[in-house]
């Protein structure tokens, strides 16, 4: 009789306090929504990546983009620009 309640207290303790528990599956289900939003962001990061990349394809390559990308990379900018400088933090 004592060693079915002991069993029987030892399986609830572990069913709600145990490394595959109810507690432990909470937690688990919060780091799951956090990586799913983590993930979201990286997919949205991604395509827009694949879509900057896609417009310096040699066969089709646009001319505003490339501009773009010679100034950035070489600090120029055209005499009619305004430039305006954010201080460093």
């Amino acid at each position: 009789m004592f060693g079915c309640l002991g069993l029987l207290a030892y399986f609830t303790y572990h069913g709600f306090y145990g490394k595959h528990g109810l507690q432990a599956s909470h937690v688990v289900a919060a780091e799951l929504s956090s990586l799913k939003t983590e993930l979201a962001g990286l997919q949205a990061e991604k395509t827009a990546l694949e879509h900057r990349i896609s417009l310096m394809v040699p066969e089709r390559l646009d001319p505003d983009m490339l501009d773009e990308s010679a100034r950035n990379a070489l600090n120029f900018a055209r005499p009619d620009e305004l430039i305006i400088l954010h201080p460093q933090r």
